[in-house]
């Protein structure tokens, strides 16, 4: 190496390494996604939580940033999965984000909910984008422990929660709330978030971060 910065066909320096982990993103950045797009992958072509961990310790091992956009329906809930250890996967990924120290953002483009949340949006900021869903608990799952007495008089249990659900995802998960609740730092439109994303990384550049007297975390094996 000789120690020269390299640049792509629009003159930015080559300093990062970008792998996107679905095929369904709808970002259409014009260096990344061919205008006529692509083809869609099966599930089982598409990274699995481990090999995005090992992903994220790699990044983390070379100090180099990682930008996490969230939207995603959750892990895949399935008995096959959990029997082959899905469970521990997702668990393993939740360890590596939590314990990686080099710099973290959180794009929080679309639905991010439950474990999901907890595991991907572990990051130093955390931009909700608008029009986004953000809770830490599913909101179906929410509303019938919070209106379990008022769903549970409905005629219809199905249509009430239902409602409900959309009712707390509207009311509470917004953006501008997740901002005020502390489930993200920060929002911003669609239209803004590249420049968002570039104004947490230059914040961050300068990170550094302490580490406790001890010789490591304690990561599901």
């Amino acid at each position: 190496m000789d120690g020269r910065v390299q640049h792509d066909g629009f003159g930015r320096d080559i300093n990062y390494l970008r792998i996107a982990v679905t095929d369904k993103c709808n970002f259409r950045c014009i260096y990344c996604m061919p205008a006529d797009g692509v083809a869609p992958r099966a599930h089982d072509e598409l990274l699995s939580a481990e090999e995005i961990a090992r992903f994220v310790r790699l990044c983390d091992a070379f100090s180099v940033p990682v930008i996490t956009i969230v939207d995603t329906e959750g892990f895949v809930p399935s008995a096959t999965d959990d029997i082959a250890g899905g469970i521990r996967e997702a668990a393993r990924l939740a360890a590596t984000y939590a314990d990686a120290t080099t710099a973290k953002v959180a794009v929080l483009a679309g639905k991010a909910v439950g474990p999901v949340y907890t595991a991907l949006a572990a990051a130093d900021l955390r931009i909700a984008v608008a029009g986004c869903t953000v809770s830490a608990l599913e909101p179906s799952a929410a509303v019938s422990v919070l209106y379990k007495e008022e769903i549970d008089a409905s005629d219809n249990i199905i249509a009430a929660t239902n409602a409900k659900a959309a009712a707390y995802t509207a009311e509470v998960c917004s953006a501008a709330n997740a901002v005020a609740c502390g489930a993200a730092d920060l929002t911003c439109d669609a239209a803004n978030v590249r420049a968002s994303v570039v104004a947490a990384l230059e914040l961050l550049s300068t990170k550094r971060a302490a580490r406790l007297p001890k010789k490591h975390g304690n990561m599901a094996l």
